[in-house]
Order: structure tokens, then sequence, then C-alpha cells
């Protein structure tokens, strides 16, 4: 929502996890649209192809320094691995001596993860399965995620989860910026989560994202997003 559309103010200043627009990217991330998605990204950045192609540049860069080039790039609180996979997958396609030096580390602190991540890579090519392993690690432990040599650690599932807070500086020292939440009016949204569907409008529309936005239905999520 633009300054200058008129709007309904639907919640008040405060920590930006606790904003409404937040709510909802939570809530869209439990029944699998995922934060990304509910905000109109195409892709996700933090596990996809773009992200790989920045962490393999580094592994040129580290291994420059190596006395074999071998570099061990470690994906701390992996999630679902596809982060790992498309290093690997990446830097096997740019430089293919490189990616059979290198050893590719996939940890996470829940077990089923480490499972599902299992699954992911295990359909890469032999030679590069061989480099990879998984292993149940707390990310706050020095013991279970440092590795000796030329190391990369990524960690863009850990940072994607740190609550986005937003803080300022001045004369006064550094205090949080908080966020209020605005409805544009004139806008109506089908909310499928009840039966039949309802339409929801200014006045009704903000007492449910004031009450409960995670209740709205993942299309009308979508629908509420560019309006507040």
């Amino acid at each position: 929502m633009d300054e200058e559309t008129e709007g309904i103010l639907v919640q008040g200043p405060v920590s930006r996890p606790d904003s409404v627009r937040h709510r909802i990217a939570a809530a869209a991330w439990k029944v699998g649209a995922s934060a990304f998605v509910a905000n109109g990204v195409p892709f996700s950045f933090t596990t996809g192809p773009v992200q790989a192609a920045g962490a393999v540049d580094l592994v040129g860069f580290l291994s420059e320094g190596s006395e074999n080039r071998a570099v061990t790039v470690h994906d701390v609180g992996a999630g679902t691995g596809y982060l790992t996979r498309h290093v690997v997958e990446t830097l096997a396609d740019r430089d293919p001596e490189l990616a059979r030096l290198c050893a590719y580390v996939a940890s996470d602190s829940s077990p089923a993860s480490v499972a599902a991540i299992d699954k992911v890579l295990a359909d890469l090519p032999s030679e590069m399965h061989s480099r990879t392993s998984t292993r149940v690690a707390d990310a706050l432990s020095a013991k279970d995620i440092l590795v000796e040599g030329p190391s990369l650690y990524l960690m863009s599932y850990l940072m994607d989860a740190i609550p986005p807070r937003h803080a300022m500086r001045s004369e006064e020292g550094v205090n949080e910026v908080v966020v209020e939440t605005w409805l544009a009016s004139g806008y109506s949204v089908l909310d499928a989560s009840t039966t039949p569907p309802r339409v929801l409008q200014d006045e009704a529309l903000a007492e449910v994202l004031k009450s409960s936005p995670e209740s709205l239905s993942p299309g009308a999520a979508l629908q509420v997003l560019p309006l507040i």
C-alpha cells in the first residue's frame, strides 16, 4: 500500500515479527506455499541456483589458496538440502575437476530433515554423491560445525529463521524500528476458508487481519499482501 492510498489502520506499531504481514507469511510456510511464494517471488532465492552460483564463486576463490584446491562446503541448517544439491551441480557444471576435489556437508538439527536431505542428494552422479555427507548437528556447536582446511559455510536457512527485527542508530542510541499495518480501502478479497466462500472488504477484511490473519485461505492471503 502506498502512502497516498486511503486506508484503514489494522495494527499499531509492533516489532516486525509480530506484524500482520509476517504472520501471513509464517502461515503460508506452514501450508507449503512458503514465505517467498506468499510475497510473489517466483523462485526460492535462498535455496536456488542463483544463490548456489554465488557460493560456487566463493569456492573458486577459496580453492586458489588451498594446497590441493580442495574446499569443504558445509550447508549449516540445510533444511531441504536443495541448496547443497544446487551447489554440487553448479560446481560440477562449471569446473568438474574442482567439484570432484571438494567435499560437501549438509547438516541440520532435525533428524527428519537430515533423512529428507539424504533423499534429495541420493540421485546425484555417483562420483559427486560420494563427495557428500549429511549429519545431525547443532549450529551453535563449533565441534559439530567447524571442519579443518579451507571451508565455506552456508547458512541461508538459519539467516531466514532469524526474526527480522529492524534497528536504527541515532544520537540517543540504537532503537528498534516498529511497523504499522494499514489496509487499502475499496478492494475486495475472496476468502475460501469458509463454506461458502466469503467476500471481505474494508472493515470486515481489516477485522479478520486484526484477529486472525492466519485463518485466510492461501489465495486470499496472496490477494491481501499488495493491499497492506
